[in-house]
């Protein structure tokens, strides 16, 4: 068990360990207090108790005292620093497991416990026992298990499995005692499993005989806590008007309510305090009230409830609620009251948490009115609008009744509760294929709006082989050879259940705080789509992307970056005088990008200067000829400063109508448009051309927007 096998660079013993710390931690998790433990070790180098009760290094039988009790957290760091590599080869293992079924039933009893004896091993050694009483001793151990109703469990080091197709591995030692300790047990198992079930457990076998490989890739997967079924509802299920069931106008069924779905509860942290010598020590909150102006605390049976209505404060006794809670009879009968059935509900209604009503067990009549029940809704198509409460002086709910039928034969009906009128938001959005301008007007599909706007039959196309590629009910699996479905409930677990238990349970083991694992990779699995999807619609995705016009979304370090370059840029076209520029020469100005040159003095005196106007190209500057949408206020700004004011006004008044006509710019951006033409047109003695062209601007412009323009110019 010292040696690393497999290709591991675990010794056997370490990596075997692994598997003790996780079942521990999860009882130790657990908290409870039924679930007791035992660790004996075998063919140690020491045949004495270690840890009290709680780990015992068992060589023969010679240790009397070992006995069960609950795991705690030092108990289980003690166990980790007691599993240590022996350098003895003395000792039996079929004698360590009789001495475990030994404490086992001296423990007990005849409580009705579920008990497991588990076996870990690499199974290296040929044990001291002739063959025949070796047999022998398989089948006393056999035969005292299915007495006690003890389950065996052996796992075995790179054992091979068949269903797997995993075969012994070419590194490993000692393969013929490995041979024959795997046919030992393995028949132990299969006496084991022939006997039958255990009554008690029939859904499990006797023995489980596996390979510890499989036992340890099963530790990556999070463990999710069984809960057993617990009734949260007692009652009748009504039909009619309970007050006429005495006229034969109503009857009720009798019912019970089991939760479906509901929502698990992540840890929650607790509030200590942390001593200096290393303790820790709960904290408890401790609350008192006052009334303002007074220094003496209230006593809590004198606070009355109180609800604001205005500036005032409206008491309320614990009597006055009920009527909240059931205004229209407050001694009404707490049941389940059907009112009627409606067809194809929402489906968002069915999101609540959902419990199945059932029939009382052993009331045959029930279950067949119920099972009637269900399968008349099955085949109208119809779900039951009913009346809920649950008992006296509870809220009044009102629910959707589903009928349900289970693979094990139940027909039931499957109870959600629905939202009332005031839990509903009603919001309204905009339409995708109908888009409509801020006055209520038909986007043309025509327009350069609905262009943008409006999905065209080919982006629909695309679209639709996109979503066919990327589906998850036929997801090919590399490993089994076969397509299957990827997404399965039972395996979408909770990933902040887990990754807090996995880091509770980690950062407890090892006693270190500092460090955080990584997350557990069954429950990363549902982070990113899967490869096989990805890599089979990505010619598609290339495809999506020319017809809808995808681009990457810059980070906002990115476009921090862009700004102040953007930010900057601008500062350079507003502090720069083209006018000034405009009257210099050519040879008052060296040319962007091009290399001085130095001249030789018969150069200078030969060449002679030619005078002509500068243009902004000199400079890197493209010369702007048209006023943009996207860069409306520095075109229009560069066609003034260029001398073109009033091709830059008449190109900037046509952009702004536009975007008014179109509804493509929010109303402060129409705001700043506007201001700059007004300054401009001010600054050159074009004051009522700007006043005519105002009117033609704003004639399609909404009220509001009117209301602010009106503003800017009284300004």
């Amino acid at each position: 068990m010292g040696s690393p096998h497999g290709g591991r660079s675990n010794s056997d013993l370490q990596w075997m360990t692994e598997y003790v710390e996780r079942v521990i931690s999860d009882k130790v998790i657990a908290g409870r207090k039924t679930d007791q433990l035992l660790v004996i070790a075998a063919r140690t180098d020491e045949n004495r108790e270690e840890n009290g009760d709680k780990f015992v290094n068992v060589e023969d039988d010679d240790d009397e005292d070992a006995t069960f009790s609950t795991f705690t957290l030092d108990k289980l760091r003690k166990v980790q620093s007691q599993l240590e590599p022996s350098t003895t080869d003395e000792g039996d293992l079929l004698v360590t497991m009789e001495k475990a079924i030994d404490a086992i039933t001296g423990y007990t009893g005849t409580k009705k416990y579920k008990k497991n004896l588990v076996v870990l091993s690499n199974f290296t050694y040929r044990s001291n026992l002739p063959e025949d009483q070796e047999q022998q001793k398989v089948k006393e151990l056999a035969d005292t298990l299915i007495d006690n109703n003890i389950v065996l469990k052996v796992y075995g080091a790179d054992f091979p499995d068949e269903e797997q197709a995993m075969d012994w591995p070419s590194d490993v030692d000692c393969i013929n005692e490995r041979k024959h300790n795997y046919e030992l047990f393995k028949a132990m198992a299969d006496r084991l499993n022939s006997s039958g079930t255990i009554q008690s457990r029939p859904d499990e076998d006797r023995a489980i005989f596996k390979t510890y490989d499989l036992v340890y890739t099963s530790l990556s997967i999070p463990s999710v806590r069984t809960v057993k079924p617990m009734r949260k509802y007692q009652g009748t299920l009504s039909f009619g008007d309970r007050r006429t069931i005495s006229t034969h106008r109503a009857f009720d069924i009798p019912i019970e309510g089991f939760a479906c779905t509901k929502k698990a509860v992540t840890p929650r942290a607790k509030k200590i305090v942390l001593e200096p010598d290393g303790t820790k020590r709960d904290v408890k909150d401790n609350r008192d009230y006052y009334v303002e102006g007074s220094e003496d605390p209230i006593d809590k049976a004198d606070l009355v409830k109180g609800y604001l209505y205005g500036s005032e404060i409206v008491p309320f006794t614990e009597h006055d609620e009920l009527v909240f809670k059931a205004p229209l009879d407050i001694e009404e009968d707490p049941g389940l009251q059907i009112l009627g059935f409606v067809r194809n509900p929402p489906h968002w209604f069915e999101m609540s948490e959902t419990d199945l009503i059932v029939a009382p067990s052993g009331n045959l009549s029930a279950a067949m009115a119920l099972s009637s029940l269900s399968f008349a809704m099955s085949d109208s198509e119809t779900c039951a609008i009913a009346r809920f409460l649950k008992k006296k002086g509870d809220m009044v709910k009102v629910v959707l009744l589903s009928p349900f039928f289970d693979a094990g034969g139940i027909d039931c009906l499957a109870m959600c509760e629905l939202p009332f009128a005031e839990d509903i938001r009603d919001y309204k959005f905009p339409s995708l294929l109908h888009p409509k301008t801020v006055t209520g007007k038909d986007v043309d599909p025509d327009s350069k709006q609905g262009k943008e706007l409006i999905p065209t039959a080919e982006m629909d196309q695309v679209m639709g082989e996109y979503v066919d590629k990327m589906d998850l009910m036929n997801v090919y699996n590399s490993e089994k050879g076969e397509s299957e479905e990827y997404f399965v409930l039972e395996e979408s677990y909770n990933p902040t259940i887990h990754n807090i238990n996995h880091a509770i349970r980690m950062c407890a083991i090892n006693d270190d705080t500092d460090t955080l694992p990584d997350p557990v990779p069954a429950v990363t699995r549902f982070q990113r789509p899967p490869m096989a999807v990805t890599d089979d619609a990505s010619k598609t995705f290339i495809k999506l992307e020319e017809v809808l016009g995808i681009k990457r979304v810059l980070t906002a370090r990115e476009l921090n970056e862009i700004r102040k370059q953007q930010t900057q840029e601008k500062r350079v076209k507003q502090d720069l005088d083209v006018d000034a520029i405009l009257n210099k020469t050519e040879k008052d100005v060296q040319v962007k990008n091009e290399p001085q040159r130095e001249e030789s003095i018969e150069q200078k005196t030969k060449s002679e200067p030619v005078e002509r106007p500068v243009t902004v190209e000199d400079f890197g500057i493209d010369e702007v000829t048209q006023v943009t949408e996207d860069n409306a206020i520095p075109d229009f700004k560069n066609m003034v400063q260029q001398g073109k004011v009033e091709t830059a006004c008449q190109q900037m008044s046509s952009v702004i109508k536009q975007l008014i006509e179109d509804n493509s710019a929010g109303d402060d951006r129409i705001i700043e448009l506007v201001g700059t033409l007004r300054e401009v047109c001010k600054d050159h003695g074009m004051d009522e051309w700007y006043a005519n062209v105002y009117e033609d601007m704003t004639e399609d412009a909404p009220k509001r927007l009117i209301k602010k323009l009106n503003q800017l110019e009284d300004e």
